[in-house]
């Protein structure tokens, strides 16, 4: 199986395996791409990557899928960045988000008195704005990654989610 992926102006590929890169005015993103049973190639004069699957397993055609997917994230991500939106909730005692550097620091969680602390992913910013978090990136696996701790550093442990609603909720993917 083949799939072919067209790269817009502007935006500049370069395989060297194991390693992709992509570059734009943006900036540049670097991931390792190891599996066997796929080949990549870049074509500059038709400026497309042709990713090809020398069997037909059905695990060599979800990687395949997922590789390609991958890809085209990057693509986006060089072009322009992501952006994911996430919302501060509390009922009774007023929690603050606070970042340092490459740390987010969460505070007065459930009237704790010790900060929550996580470290962001390489590549990513973060806003607070009130009870709103912006998230934004290039790569979104990165910009998903640091969503996702900041959701878990909020977990409450066996408390009764129907009454403790405290923590911090994404809201989602926005097109800024």
């Amino acid at each position: 199986m083949r799939k072919e992926l067209i790269v817009p102006e502007g935006v500049d590929v370069q395989i060297e395996l194991p390693f992709i890169i992509i570059r734009s005015t943006l900036g540049e993103l670097k991931k390792r791409f190891e599996y066997s049973g796929i080949s990549i190639k870049y074509n500059s004069n038709e400026k497309k990557i042709k990713l090809e699957c020398s069997s037909a397993k059905r695990t060599d055609l979800a990687v395949l899928g997922t590789i390609t997917a991958l890809i085209k994230n990057m693509i986006q991500g060089v072009q322009k960045e992501f952006v994911f939106k996430m919302e501060c909730v509390f009922a009774h005692f007023p929690m603050s988000v606070k970042v340092q550097g490459n740390e987010i620091q969460i505070q007065n969680f459930l009237g704790e008195r010790k900060a929550r602390k996580i470290n962001m992913s390489d590549g990513v910013t973060m806003k607070v704005n009130g009870n709103e978090i912006v998230i934004r990136g290039m790569s979104k696996e990165f910009v998903s990654q640091t969503a996702g701790k900041l959701e878990k550093a909020c977990y409450k442990g066996r408390r009764d989610p129907r009454k403790f609603q405290d923590g911090i909720y994404p809201v989602g993917w926005s097109d800024e």
